[in-house]
């Protein structure tokens, strides 16, 4: 018989969030306007919160994705240029 390994990834997503963000925030429409922005990784089954971010008026979110190692992105819906 031969074994199966299975290794877990981590993954940290990125979650626009109402006020005052965290797990039990409604999720926002609209990237381009969420007050909030959720960070939670998920590994192993497990789940926490990385953080709760504000972007400022003149940061874009793809610095907190690429500050934060954020690798996947929850949404209600997305246009294509989110996509991009």
């Amino acid at each position: 018989m031969k074994l199966i390994s299975i290794q877990y990834m981590m993954v940290r997503v990125l979650i626009p969030t109402y006020e005052p963000g965290g797990l039990d925030a409604r999720v926002y429409p609209h990237w381009k306007d969420s007050p909030t922005f959720t960070i939670i990784e998920i590994e192993d089954s497990n789940y926490r919160i990385i953080d709760v971010v504000r972007i400022k008026e003149d940061e874009l979110i793809i610095k907190v994705v690429r500050d934060c190692k954020v690798n996947a992105a929850i949404a209600s819906s997305l246009s294509t240029r989110a996509i991009e």
